[in-house]
């Protein structure tokens, strides 16, 4: 099988995830090609580091299609034009794309008959109560998501709701939240090892309170410091 990783900008949390299914479709004789939409980032100021230490390998079946310009928006002809290209190139037989709501969600989704008939598969963490759902808007959604051929989320919750948008729960699957646990557990170890240099490195108090988050507004770390 021919699988297509398609997102805006592979930003580092977003690694973990792409070589897990790298390494699952290496294992299954599958072939896999990541075609990253933006280079940079329009989101987050900071170094990318765990992303250019992907890139830095030369990765097989990779491509930018835009690598000067953010996932801010904007060269969307260019944008359609190049993926067009990608998708007709490479011919997959499933496609994965990030969201049903971003411009070459959209797209893909609109060419998917004209270029050989992929299946076409949307990675979401959105779940009902993530904030004010608007019946004309769910319907709007409805009328697209449905069309789909499957979702890969977050966890039930976002199943749920992925059915209530036209995907039923067997084509809905958990399991795009992931993290690289062996680095976690790996860093864990070392710092445990060496506690006290651990301690004053990072001038840690005796107790204290660890929140591990993107820093974005809506995350609402402020409420977390505040408390």
């Amino acid at each position: 099988m021919r699988m297509m990783f398609v997102i805006g900008h592979l930003g580092d949390y977003h690694v973990p995830r792409y070589e897990a299914l790298r390494k699952l479709a290496e294992r299954r004789g599958d072939e896999i090609l990541l075609v990253e939409v933006f280079g940079r980032s329009g989101v987050y100021a900071f170094p990318q580091l765990t992303r250019d230490a992907f890139f830095d390998r030369a990765p097989a079946r990779a491509v930018t299609l835009e690598p000067d310009n953010t996932d801010a928006g904007g060269r969307w002809a260019s944008v359609a034009y190049k993926l067009s290209n990608a998708v007709r190139t490479w011919r997959p037989d499933v496609v994965v794309t990030l969201g049903y709501h971003t411009f070459y969600s959209l797209w893909l989704y609109a060419m998917r008959h004209t270029a050989g008939g992929y299946r076409l598969i949307y990675m979401s963490d959105s779940k009902l109560d993530d904030g004010s759902r608007y019946r004309f808007k769910e319907r709007l959604k409805r009328a697209v998501v449905r069309r789909f051929d499957g979702a890969l989320v977050a966890g039930e919750r976002h199943r749920a709701y992925a059915r209530t948008l036209g995907i039923p729960l067997e084509r809905s699957r958990v399991g795009f939240d992931v993290i690289d646990v062996e680095r976690f557990a790996r860093l864990a170890d070392n710092a445990r090892a060496s506690e006290a240099e651990a301690r004053r490195r990072h001038a840690l108090p005796a107790r204290y309170v660890l929140c591990v988050s993107r820093f974005v507004a809506r995350k609402n770390v402020d409420v977390v410091v505040d408390a």
